[in-house]
């Protein structure tokens, strides 16, 4: 029998794009191992009546090798105040009891535990390790201590000193949050960034220089204001246009802030220059990128993430505008792999503008974005969390 890997995760089967956690799971299946994906908010994310009676139904999905085990859960997209923490409570209970079942009744045999998050995943999957005596990887995951705030950022607190402290390997998939977790809890993570699918990048046609008649700046993500802040991104495209009447902005995604961006981009009087694309299958964005000019991410934390990995390896130039974007010494360096500026507007488009000017500074950053980027598809960084297993776990791949 081969290693037998239980994930605890927050993924939902709706998903239409690629996770974190769902090509981990992926790539570690390919190297021979079993792996269980447990996933405590339920099956569907949609907020509908069909979804909530679903969700509550435990449920298990095999898809690409991986299985997918669902507790029951309760999920309402929408819940605020004291309900997301209630309900967060509540799905850590109902999944807790869910797994501690399946493995006293021998349903599932578990080797080594991994948890998605150092928050509510890391919290169920400690209390199986103290429970069932296995080893415990966690992925800190996405930085709530960033995005959170009050109740909710206390919450997470508390959830992350019990998730870090049970575990034998803590992984961190950006520089500044591995400096957070050594700061904080005096452990040393494994630094495993978001990757690239290197089936889908880096495409052949974006090694060579082209010159194109559209001059194309590329945003691909979530439309949601509270995490990508392409509020700034609209308010540095009208520098930009100003400047560079050509310069076309894409913003390539779907989520609940079109509307509003809409109306803000009529406002700026830059509609004409703002293409919202909407959703585009991820197999297909590699060819958008590819198209750009500059690729662009504005965020409220982290300046890694997997969309910067695919526009690196794509050889463009990329622009992060971020809180932390002078907190970085490692992996990205500004003003050679890319371009890191704060959540200003001026700023942005200042960098944006400096890039379409000055094509030989574009070439460089490309290039070095490349050999950065390179180093880092799924495939070397699930090599990686399975090198972490076995050190652990002393346990090699069944023949």
């Amino acid at each position: 029998m081969s290693t037998h890997i239980l994930m605890i995760s927050a993924e939902f089967l709706d998903y239409t794009m690629p996770t974190r956690t769902i090509e981990l799971a992926e790539g570690i299946v390919k190297h021979g191992y079993q792996v269980t994906l447990l996933c405590n908010g339920g099956r569907f994310s949609k907020a509908s009546i069909s979804s909530l009676f679903l969700n509550i139904v435990p449920a298990k999905v095999v898809k690409n090798g991986v299985t997918w085990l669902f507790p029951p859960a309760v999920h309402l997209p929408s819940g605020k105040g004291l309900l997301r923490p209630v309900l967060g409570a509540l799905n850590i209970v109902l999944t807790l009891a869910f797994a501690t079942l399946l493995l006293c009744l021998r349903a599932i045999d578990v080797d080594i535990l991994c948890a998605s998050s150092a928050h509510s995943q890391g919290v169920i999957a400690s209390a199986l390790k103290a429970l069932f005596h296995k080893e415990l990887v966690t992925d800190y995951g996405d930085p709530t201590f960033a995005r959170e705030t009050g109740l909710m950022m206390q919450v997470s607190l508390f959830l992350e000193r019990i998730s870090i402290a049970r575990s034998d390997v803590v992984v961190s998939t950006d520089p500044v949050i591995s400096k957070y977790i050594l700061s904080n809890y005096h452990k040393e993570p494994v630094f495993l960034p978001s990757g690239y699918d290197s089936a889908l990048f880096p495409r052949a046609e974006c090694h060579s220089q082209r010159s194109l008649a559209d001059r194309f700046v590329t945003f691909v993500g979530k439309i949601d204001t509270s995490v990508y802040r392409l509020d700034i991104l609209l308010l540095a495209s009208k520098r930009v246009v100003d400047a560079i009447p050509e310069a076309r902005f894409r913003l390539i995604g779907a989520g609940p802030d079109i509307g509003k961006l809409k109306r803000m981009a009529s406002d700026l009087g830059v509609q004409r220059s703002i293409d919202f694309v909407g959703f585009v299958p991820h197999e297909n964005v590699a060819s958008w990128i590819c198209e750009s000019e500059v690729c662009v991410h504005m965020t409220n934390d982290t300046c890694l993430g997997m969309k910067v990995m695919e526009y690196m390896v794509s050889r463009k130039p990329t622009i992060i505008a971020a809180l932390w974007w002078n907190k970085y010494e490692s992996v990205i360096k500004s003003g050679y792999n890319c371009i890191t500026v704060p959540l200003d507007p001026e700023a942005l488009a200042a960098a944006i503008l400096k890039v379409m000017r000055d094509g030989d500074y574009a070439a460089k950053l490309g290039r070095n974005a490349y050999e950065t980027a390179r180093h880092y598809s799924w495939d070397q960084i699930s090599e990686g969390v399975i090198k972490e297993i076995q050190r652990i776990g002393n346990i090699t791949v069944s023949a």
